[in-house]
């Protein structure tokens, strides 16, 4: 949960002392006596003019460090800064401008970055409170100049979409770590903060779009359902406000059926197939008032027998229950 455009500014001095106030403005930082060195505090990245070398805070401590992502985020928690860039992407020095609020839906109270194999950032996810979520980039010459704000644009259409953490998730299937798919950013981060690699595709429910599945050539697949109570048609007067079903019966319940629908997602590219294991995550709520109906899935489990919401696993039919019970014991701790 890092805005690394926040943090550029603290990177750029931990990495390279004070800049150079003469040259420096409040939006510009200059090192070195004639400035070839620089960081530009309103985009989050930095260049060095004699050796043409530029990017972002990855890149800047790949040159200056030799750190590999995992390395760098290490780096960067051990000096406090990915904290620092928790306070919705202001900095306490003063480095970042103010008006990440741009887009007038509320207070933001968390960002998240999803980046490209290098680290570069191609776009932001933004929480908002009241809980909303908008995307995000950085503003590009081309652009409308009334559609940018701070240096952000509020749209991401034509963006490269991948899945969040993409560096971590990269390491993570080349040293043949099981990979959880959640349905959130928060949750990856949780789960990466216990050790467990993680991601999810930015949207939440209902948004996992076919290019993201290259990533995840040869992975061993966790999917974990999100919990939330059944779904409703909306309030008059557009709706009637009644419980949502499913032409099956089964309750609709967006976080499990975005779970599944991921499970049933062709995950065999070029020969090298995908293990994908479903789990329910264990749910504080009750189940609905309603039962549902008997499913056409042979493996489907109902609320009464289990004692948790009604789902379908008919996605883990090629996985032996052996393995599935092995899944569940190895993994419902850092599930919760």
């Amino acid at each position: 949960m890092t805005d690394f455009a926040a943090i550029i500014g603290p990177v750029a001095r931990e990495l390279w002392g004070e800049p150079n106030k003469r040259l420096s403005t409040k939006m510009e930082l200059r090192w070195g006596s004639r400035g070839a060195r620089l960081v530009r505090l309103d985009k989050g990245t930095w260049a060095d003019n004699e050796t043409g070398d530029s990017g972002g805070v990855l890149d800047l401590l790949k040159r200056e460090r030799s750190l590999d992502p995992a390395a760098a985020h290490r780096w960067l928690q051990d000096r406090g800064l990915e904290e620092r860039a928790q306070r919705n992407g202001h900095d306490a020095d003063g480095d970042t401008p103010d008006g990440l609020q741009a887009s007038g839906r509320g207070r933001i109270v968390a960002t998240y970055d999803y980046v490209d194999e290098s680290g570069e950032l191609l776009f932001q996810v933004v929480r908002f409170e009241p809980k909303d979520f908008r995307q995000r980039r950085h503003g590009r010459p081309s652009d409308d100049p009334d559609r940018i704000k701070d240096g952000w644009c509020w749209s991401v259409r034509g963006v490269r979409q991948v899945p969040y953490r993409l560096p971590e998730l990269i390491e993570a299937i080349a040293n043949g770590q099981p990979v959880w798919i959640v349905e959130g950013e928060k949750d990856v981060d949780n789960l990466y903060r216990l050790g467990v690699p993680a991601t999810c595709n930015a949207g939440g429910a209902g948004k996992w779009r076919a290019e993201l599945n290259e990533y995840f050539r040869g992975a061993d697949v966790i999917i974990v359902q999100d919990n939330d109570p059944q779904a409703r048609n909306p309030d008059p007067p557009k709706g009637d406000g009644q419980l949502r079903w499913h032409p099956d019966g089964r309750p609709v319940l967006p976080g499990q059926d975005h779970a599944q629908a991921v499970a049933n997602v062709d995950f065999v590219v070029a020969g090298a197939p995908t293990h994908v294991h479903t789990l329910p995550r264990p749910s504080t709520r009750k189940a609905p008032a309603r039962a549902p109906r008997a499913c056409r899935c042979s493996s489907y489990r109902s609320s009464s027998a289990t004692g948790r919401p009604a789902s379908c696993t008919s996605a883990t039919a090629s996985t032996s229950p052996t393995s599935r019970r092995r899944w569940a014991s190895r993994s419902a701790r850092p599930a919760r």
